[in-house]
């Protein structure tokens, strides 16, 4: 019984191998957790299968495995079928090697042990298992380097250094087993070992899925975190083209009255009271009209309450623009790159002396050019290629910047960072086509 189990644990082990493996290569072509379990059951049970009935019959057993993992993989990855040939043929070429340099290997340790003591004895099961866990290796090296999988792409090198815990455990085990094996006389304590070693492999498999499946739903929250972003910088320019638009129709309703007190007052001929009423309104006029028209209403909006929002913070923003209409990016990009980034920038200079904030806006017949220098009074980090303030929130600071970056890569534009130890400057650069 022991001997069934022993097979069926390293059979599967090469199955779930064979499914990383062709992951290397190829996405899945759905992605409903239940097809995928189904279609990755089916495929480990046809290996088991094809193994244990052909067992006896080497030739035949790999005209039968190849064909079905092929027809599989086909099915469930993005693969055509002569791809998924190839691929098979790649996979288990590669395990047989890495099989008879263990059986070599193996061989040469026992004649080494048996000139150093003829009565030692090997357990080959240790060494199939250890061949098991460096097929494993081969596989996750592949992935971590060359995979199209997004789950593998986001996993850090200090999560890859924890997961790297188990196999190196898992081998530490298995060679002391190696070496403790000769003197076990006993057939049921050999079987232990060996269920042991290969239930060990096993658990580093469950453990490299495990880690796979957090980093996917820590996307997903990032993602959703992004998208929460997005929708709350959206919703407050919204609301700012709102109050704009009530506060026009107030300012033509009180259009309105003053022509009525104008002609009252010329209809009576005094055109003194008229002049002085005329100075008084056009005072007015001057204080609450747009500040800044760049003839596209979404942008004129949104600088124009962040205009507002640093006169009110003592914030000096100086602006070069030209003609906007006809922009060829979205309105909502519009949004997350030039809220995010006046948002950082007017919070970012509020603690300094001198509060400045100078934007750029140019639109070239092939090219849109948003610039935004500020000065700042806080330290930069950067940790790898990510740029860390000394913001309050660094978490969404964090995400107006992604959110910036997703915009502007959308559009296949490019981005520039640069700073000294007074001003912060973020650049973007968006080509029409």
């Amino acid at each position: 019984m022991a001997y069934y189990i022993q097979g069926i644990l390293i059979v599967f082990v090469e199955a779930v191998c064979c499914i990383l493996f062709f992951g290397v290569f190829s996405e899945r072509r759905y992605t409903k957790r239940p097809v995928v379990l189904l279609l990755n059951c089916l495929t480990v049970l046809a290996i088991i299968l094809s193994v244990f009935l052909l067992d006896d019959h080497l030739i035949a057993k790999v005209f039968v495995i190849v064909p079905l993992v092929s027809v599989l993989m086909a099915v469930s990855m993005k693969l055509k079928l002569w791809k998924a040939v190839a691929i098979s043929l790649l996979f288990f070429g590669a395990l047989g090697a890495i099989d008879i340099i263990f059986y070599l290997l193996m061989s040469s340790v026992r004649d080494l042990l048996v000139t150093m003591d003829p009565d030692i004895t090997i357990n080959a099961s240790l060494f199939t298992a250890l061949s098991k866990l460096v097929d494993f290796w081969v596989v996750i090296w592949l992935r971590k380097h060359l995979s199209k999988s997004a789950a593998e792409k986001n996993i850090t090198d200090s999560e890859w250094i924890r997961f790297m815990v188990f196999p190196i455990f898992t081998l530490t085990l298995i060679i002391a087993m190696m070496g403790d094996s000769g003197a076990v006389k006993d057939p049921d304590l050999e079987r232990i070992y060996m269920l042991f070693s290969i239930g060990l492999v096993v658990i580093n498999l469950a453990a490299f899925y495990l880690l796979c499946d957090i980093v996917k739903r820590e996307r997903r929250i990032h993602e959703d975190d992004l998208f929460r972003e997005k929708v709350k910088n959206q919703a407050e320019m919204y609301k700012s083209v709102y109050d704009n638009y009530e506060l026009q129709r107030k300012r033509a309703h009180e259009y309105k009255n003053q022509i009525m007190c104008m002609e009252a007052l010329l209809r009576k001929k005094e055109y003194g009271e008229l002049e002085k009423y005329i100075t008084e309104i056009g005072g007015k006029l001057t204080d609450t009209d747009s500040n800044i028209n760049t003839n596209n209403t979404l942008i004129d909006a949104i600088v124009n309450t962040k205009y507002r929002e640093m006169e009110e913070r003592g914030i000096l923003l100086v602006m070069k623009f030209n003609e906007m209409a006809d922009l060829w990016v979205e309105d909502s990009d519009i949004v997350v790159i030039l809220s995010n980034l006046l948002n950082n920038a007017i919070e970012a200079s509020e603690k300094c002396e001198q509060k400045t904030v100078k934007l750029k806006l140019m639109k070239e017949s092939d090219e849109i050019i948003i610039s935004v220098r500020n000065t700042y009074n806080g330290e930069i980090v950067k940790e790898g290629e990510e740029i860390r303030t000394l913001k309050a929130d660094k978490e969404e600071h964090g995400l107006g910047i992604k959110n910036i970056l997703e915009s502007v890569e959308k559009y296949g534009g490019s981005y520039s960072i640069n700073y000294d130890d007074k001003e912060f400057v973020f650049s973007i650069c968006i080509p029409k086509h």
